[in-house]
């Protein structure tokens, strides 16, 4: 039997068959294993890094996951999650959001000699600032409590005033670092455009 087009319609269901039989052997493993990549965040996430090992924002994913924040793909890893955020922050120094996520880590390692400075600068990051104000409330309003433990063995805890007097302190800090950093982007050249491209990292 000839088709309109020419040639036995046989023919051209036998070539149509090949040619997606050779697109399945082509195409297949490939969907499998980025089907996989997603199913495991860890692993889209990691190859990511392969072919962009300076994106801050990839690194702070992959942090992210180490860090705990989504233990059915992958276990805790503290110090891989910290080694990560700092990759994430040599990357781009101006990248906001690594802030919380050093807090986060220094928070499960019982320092808050280093969480408590990262937590004040992240309440001044637009994408982290929430989630920041509401962990401070509750971690300052343990500390009051005395139920955080001082990081020096037998030190006693803060009292009321001296507590006040460090969450003061802490953000007047902040508060400057966060103003030195938008003059110096004023400041620049390119000052438009890098302060364009901080608020696209926020996001």
């Amino acid at each position: 039997n000839k088709n309109i087009f020419g040639g036995s319609i046989m023919g051209r269901i036998g070539l149509v068959a090949f040619t997606s039989f050779l697109l399945i052997g082509f195409w297949g493993p490939r969907v499998v294993q980025r089907t996989t990549d997603w199913t495991f965040h860890h692993l889209l996430f990691e190859r990511t890094r392969q072919t962009c090992p300076k994106s801050a924002k990839n690194l702070l994913q992959l942090s992210k996951l180490y860090s705990g924040k989504n233990r059915l793909m992958v276990q805790r890893d503290l110090p891989r999650a910290l080694e990560l955020v700092e990759e994430s922050r040599r990357a781009d120094p101006e990248f906001c959001r690594v802030h919380y996520q050093f807090a986060y880590i220094y928070l499960q390692r019982e320092e808050p000699s280093k969480m408590e400075p990262e937590l004040a600068d992240a309440l001044w990051c637009p994408t982290t600032g929430a989630q920041a104000g509401s962990l401070w409330q509750r971690y300052w309003q343990l500390v009051l409590s005395g139920q955080v433990a001082p990081e020096n063995a037998g030190q006693p805890p803060p009292s009321r005033e001296e507590a006040i007097q460090r969450q003061e302190k802490l953000i007047e800090t902040s508060q400057r670092k966060h103003m030195r950093m938008q003059n110096r982007r004023q400041r620049s050249p390119a000052g438009g455009q890098q302060e364009s491209a901080a608020k696209r990292n926020e996001l």
